[in-house]
């Protein structure tokens, strides 16, 4: 193996790089593992281990840096659409989410995974946090203009997440990785299209006038 040097922290940050990359393209369900990443990168697989308590503490890791992720197109959906007003964020903020999981089927399964969401270490639980804080400033503001009806911000998030998390599931789920799909129209486009038509059902279930609701 042809071996490349790192300086002290370097290899750390190299593995959770390249494992969030790898991580992200999995399409079976499966979890990155350290020797792949240690493949990849030329180093032992001992030189990465010693960074990581143990493989979930570098999966916990990868996690961090997806929540990372999520949060920044989050936020950035969200100034993109302001102008426009609440409605138009959170619908926004609801397709950047759900084109997030489609170009990177293989982080959701990684989010949910038992052995991840119990180790909650704290960056782990920071980066979460931060993710719904961003969703947590476009709620206080709705409901501070009367735009969102007058329930707990916790609670509107949740309806939101649900809904979206799993409709990111059922998508995941029914998407064919077997290269039926053109590489030019790889569906998100349909998905997409779709993907309003139901979120707008349940933003008009939020909204203090309904009819705020549609485009």
């Amino acid at each position: 193996m042809n071996k490349r040097a790192y300086h002290h922290g370097d290899l750390a940050n190299a593995a959770v790089v390249c494992g969030y990359a790898r991580q992200a393209q999995i399409t079976d369900g499966s979890l990155v593992g350290l020797r792949e990443v240690a493949a990849e990168l030329g180093v032992s697989h001992t030189a990465v281990s010693r960074h990581f308590a143990g493989k979930v503490g570098f999966l916990s890791a990868v996690a961090v840096r997806a929540y990372r992720e999520i949060a920044a197109l989050l936020s950035s959906a969200s100034r993109r659409q302001r102008k426009r007003g609440v409605v138009a964020e959170l619908r926004g903020m609801g397709l950047a989410y759900q084109q997030y999981h489609f170009r990177q089927p293989g982080v959701l399964p990684l989010l949910q995974h038992p052995q991840i969401v119990s180790h909650c270490a704290p960056a782990f639980l920071a980066e979460y946090n931060a993710m719904l804080s961003v969703l947590f400033e476009v709620i206080e503001r709705g409901k501070a203009d009367k735009t969102l009806i007058n329930r707990q911000t916790s609670d509107i998030a949740y309806v939101l997440l649900s809904f979206s998390l799993g409709y990111s599931e059922s998508n995941l789920a029914q998407r064919p990785f077997d290269g039926s799909v053109p590489v030019r129209d790889d569906g998100w486009a349909i998905t997409a299209r779709h993907f309003k038509s139901v979120y707008n059902l349940v933003l008009r279930g939020l909204m203090a006038q309904p009819g705020l609701a549609g485009e």
